[in-house]
């Protein structure tokens, strides 16, 4: 979100908040600084529609839009990246698009092939190399992109605010040896459990 300098008068566009820090992020240091933050369903494609055009209409400047793909949290919305993408509304307004596909991962969602039949869209996909990657022995992130102009603002900006990877980072990950199969055997799995673990939660 940093790479788009929000400003005051900028909006930023996201999903339900499920982790404490990203809502604090959201809700009180952008907020701080005068940036309007709108909360939208992400499992609601007409509502996202309505609130873009609406944005536009109103010649709102719409620096960002993060969605999760798949919320991980007790109501798991599911955001239809397909019809999501190829929403007009989002065309004139030109947003930095921020999709954390940290929950399915890649292994059941290609966020990739998303972002690459979408090259006229800044789209950047994050996961958490916490979770899944490192199995919660360090912290990190991954995120990736195929526009060259976005990649080039993430790598200057990590260089200033940022953070360089861990000598214990490097080994974890230069440890894994789990095949792609088995990585995403495990992944698919994880998610199946938290899927019926939600059901149970949201039944009870």
């Amino acid at each position: 979100l940093e790479i788009t300098s929000p400003s005051n008068g900028d909006v930023i566009v996201h999903g339900t908040a499920e982790y404490s820090k990203i809502d604090a992020y959201l809700n009180e240091d952008l907020q701080d600084r005068g940036i309007k933050v709108i909360a939208v369903n992400p499992g609601q494609i007409g509502e996202i529609d309505n609130l873009l055009n609406k944005l536009a209409k109103n010649k709102s400047r719409v620096k960002a839009i993060i969605f999760e793909t798949v919320g991980n949290g007790p109501q798991m919305p599911v955001l239809d990246i397909q019809a999501f993408l190829k929403l007009k509304s989002l065309r004139p307004l030109d947003p930095l698009i921020i999709l954390d596909n940290t929950f399915p991962t890649n292994s059941v969602l290609n966020l990739s092939n998303y972002i690459n039949a979408n090259q006229d869209l800044k789209i950047v996909g994050i996961e958490s190399a916490t979770k899944f990657y490192l199995r919660n022995q360090d912290l990190g992130g991954i995120v990736f992109t195929q526009n060259k102009e976005i990649l080039k603002k993430l790598q200057q900006k990590r260089t200033r605010i940022g953070l360089t990877p861990s000598i214990s980072m490097i080994n974890n990950f230069s440890n894994l040896n789990l095949s792609k199969k088995q990585f995403d055997k495990e992944n698919k799995l994880t998610m199946y459990n938290t899927c019926k673990l939600a059901e149970a939660c949201s039944e009870t």
